[in-house]
Formats: structure tokens, sequence, C-alpha cells
């Protein structure tokens, strides 16, 4: 079995950084990280980790071509942008933290239906750690922005929320708009 690739470490506060050196740094690891998650979902190493139906969703989700059964899934989620030079690291990460998110709620989400489910919790919970960093605990950040909670995880942090407050102010980043 071959490592499962993990998504690499953000700087601090990541929505927040005007640190260009940092976000273009943050960039460059995703990009590496987006090349490992594509080749271990279409590989055989990939196990029984992921159903081969959830597989098929993460690996249209990063491929830097998306196949034509990308634009006949039910789910509204968009594929990861790609950095295009010259665009602003921070916005550029920005723009790909915001993506991460919108899988992460799917994630959070998909299994919870009234009818027959897709994807199981357990399968969702595997596939979520993909995009959780890798030197986090799973409980020191905010699952969708990446902050740091300060102390425990409240209603306040998620009216602040950067991610939160995205997706209100443009319904179309919102992958419930």
């Amino acid at each position: 079995m071959s490592v499962v690739p993990r998504f690499p470490s953000m700087p601090a506060n990541p929505f927040w950084s005007h640190d260009s050196d940092a976000a273009a740094a943050a960039v460059a690891a995703l990009v590496a990280w987006r090349a490992e998650l594509a080749a271990w979902l279409a590989g055989a190493e990939r196990d029984d980790a992921l159903s081969p139906a959830l597989a098929t969703v993460l690996l249209e989700l990063v491929r830097a071509r998306p196949s034509e059964e990308f634009r006949r899934f039910a789910y509204r989620l968009e594929r990861m942008p790609s950095p295009e030079p010259p665009t602003d690291p921070c916005e550029c990460l920005q723009s790909l933290l915001l993506w991460r998110a919108g899988v992460v709620d799917f994630l959070s989400d998909v299994w919870d239906t009234l009818g027959p489910a897709p994807f199981d919790i357990e399968e969702c919970q595997r596939a979520g750690s993909l995009f959780t960093p890798i030197d986090s605990d799973g409980g020191g950040l905010c699952h969708l922005c990446l902050e740091p909670f300060a102390g425990a995880p409240s209603i306040e942090h998620f009216e602040r929320c950067a991610v939160q407050r995205a997706w209100r102010d443009d319904g179309s980043a919102s992958p419930r708009a």
C-alpha cells in the first residue's frame, strides 16, 4: 500500500495572509499535492479506502483536464483551480482554499440524505482526511478556513470564518448557492 497523500501545511491564517512568499510556497505545495493525489486516486494502491465512485468524483476535481463526464456530475462542485501566472500568490491561495472548503463541505454533507446515500459517512471522513493539513490534529482548526480556534469551536468563529463570509458575500462561491 502506498502513502496516502495529505493536504500540505498552510501558513498561519491563510485567508488573511499578505505574505506573498509564504502564499507562493503554499501554492507550490498544493500543486505538488494535486499531482500526488491524482496519481493515488487513479492507482491500484488506493485499495479499499474509497469506493471507485467517490475516488472518481475526487479525481475529476483534481485532474488538470477533467473528462467529459465531469460536466455531467450531479454535484455542484468545481474542479481545482489552476494557478496561472501572473496570478497574485495571495489571491491564488485564497481561491485554492475556497475550492478546498467546498470539497470539505460536500464531503461533510453528501452522506446525509433522505434516500439511499451515494457514499457512507466513514468513507467521506476518510476522503476528508485527504483535505486536512498534515500538521493538524483535526480539532484545533476550523475545517473550512483552517484558522486556529481561540479555545473551543464556537458560533463566534463561524460568524467571522473567512470561508463562510466569502460564501455569504459571493453566493456563486458557495456550494449551496
